[in-house]
C-alpha cells in the first residue's frame, strides 16, 4: 500500500506541477512579507526574547496566515488525489470557507511552537545547570530531563497527528475538537504509516528549500497528506462492512483488493507523461 501511495503521489504532483507552482506563490509571498515584518520588529534587538508579547504575537500571526494557505488547498488536493485537477480559482474561493478552522489550528500550532521555544530550553537548563563561570555544573537535575522528554514527545506526537487535520477536514468537515480527536486516533492506529508519510514530506521540505518555495511547499505537502489519508481510509471502509473481525484479521488488511480500482484508474505511466505532464490526462 505504501509503495502505491508514494508512486501515485509522485505522479499526481508531477502531472499537476503547474497548479502546484502557481498555488505556492501565495505562501511564498506570505513568507516574504513575514520575513520583512520580522526584520522590522526584531532587527534592533541583539537577542530575540521568546517570552516577549511581541514575539508571541508574531508567531501567532505567522502560524495563522500559513495555516490559511494550507487549508485553502485542501479541496484542490482532494480533487487531484481523486484523479481530478486542481484550480487556482478554487484555491482563492476556498479561503473564506476555511478561515474558522485555519485560524483555530494556526493558534494551536502557534501555542505549540511557543511552548517548544520556551519550555525545552528551560528544562534543559534545569537538567544541566550552568555555573557562574559559564561551565556546566557537575550535578544534574534529572527532573528537568524527564520534563524535557515528556514535552518533547508530546510535541512530536502532536505534530505528527496534526498532519491529518487538513485532509480530514477537506474530506469530512468535522467540528474542530472532533477533528483533533480523529487526528490522534489516526496517528495511534497508523503510527508507522504516519511516520512514513512524514518521511515522504521530508523530501518535500528538501524540494521546497532547493526551489526556494516554488516546488513542493504548501501545495505539495497538502497533496501528500491527502493522498495518504484518502488511500488509508479504505481500511476503515473495509472494517465498517466487515464488523466482528478479530484483532489478527484486522491487522491483515487486504490492500490489493481495496486498491484495485485506484490501481486500474491510475494505470501505467510512461516517459511521455513525465516529460509532458500537461498532456498526461
Amino acid at each position: 500500500m505504501f509503495g502505491f501511495f508514494v508512486k501515485k503521489n509522485f505522479w499526481d504532483s508531477w502531472e499537476n506541477i503547474g497548479h502546484i507552482v502557481i498555488v505556492n506563490m501565495v505562501p511564498l509571498a506570505v513568507v516574504v512579507a513575514l520575513s520583512f515584518l520580522g526584520l522590522n520588529l526584531f532587527s534592533s534587538e541583539s537577542q530575540v526574547s521568546y517570552v516577549s508579547l511581541k514575539f508571541f504575537l508574531f508567531i501567532m500571526l505567522a502560524s495563522v496566515l500559513l495555516s490559511v494557505c494550507f487549508f485553502a488547498e485542501g479541496k484542490n488536493a482532494l480533487g487531484i488525489a481523486s484523479f481530478g485537477k486542481g484550480s487556482f480559482a478554487e484555491y482563492i474561493k476556498s479561503i473564506p470557507h476555511v478561515l474558522k478552522d485555519a485560524v483555530l489550528l494556526g493558534v494551536v500550532i502557534g501555542l505549540l511552537i511557543c511552548v517548544a521555544l520556551i519550555s525545552l530550553p528551560y528544562y534543559y537548563r534545569m537538567w544541566r545547570p550552568v555555573a557562574e563561570d559559564g561551565s556546566s555544573a557537575q550535578t544534574y537535575n534529572f527532573i528537568g530531563l524527564v520534563l524535557m522528554a515528556f514535552i518533547g514527545w508530546f510535541l512530536l506526537l502532536t505534530f505528527l497527528a496534526l498532519q491529518w487535520f487538513v485532509p480530514l477536514q477537506a474530506m469530512q468537515g468535522n467540528k474542530f475538537i472532533k477533528a483533533l480527536k480523529k487526528c490522534y486516533i489516526l496517528l495511534f492506529d497508523n503510527l508507522w504509516f504516519t511516520v512514513g508519510v512524514e518521511a515522504v514530506n521530508l523530501f518535500t521540505v528538501f524540494l521546497t528549500v532547493l526551489s526556494l518555495g516554488i516546488l513542493g511547499s504548501v501545495a505539495g505537502t497538502v497533496l501528500t497528506w491527502t493522498n495518504a489519508l484518502r488511500l488509508r481510509m479504505y481500511k476503515y471502509d473495509w472494517q465498517e462492512v466487515n464488523p466482528g473481525l478479530s484483532q489478527q484479521e484486522l491487522r491483515n488488511v487486504p490492500w490489493k483488493e481495496l486498491l484495485e480500482r485506484d490501481v486500474a484508474t491510475f494505470g501505467p505511466h510512461s516517459f511521455k507523461s513525465f516529460f509532458f505532464p500537461w498532456r498526461a490526462k
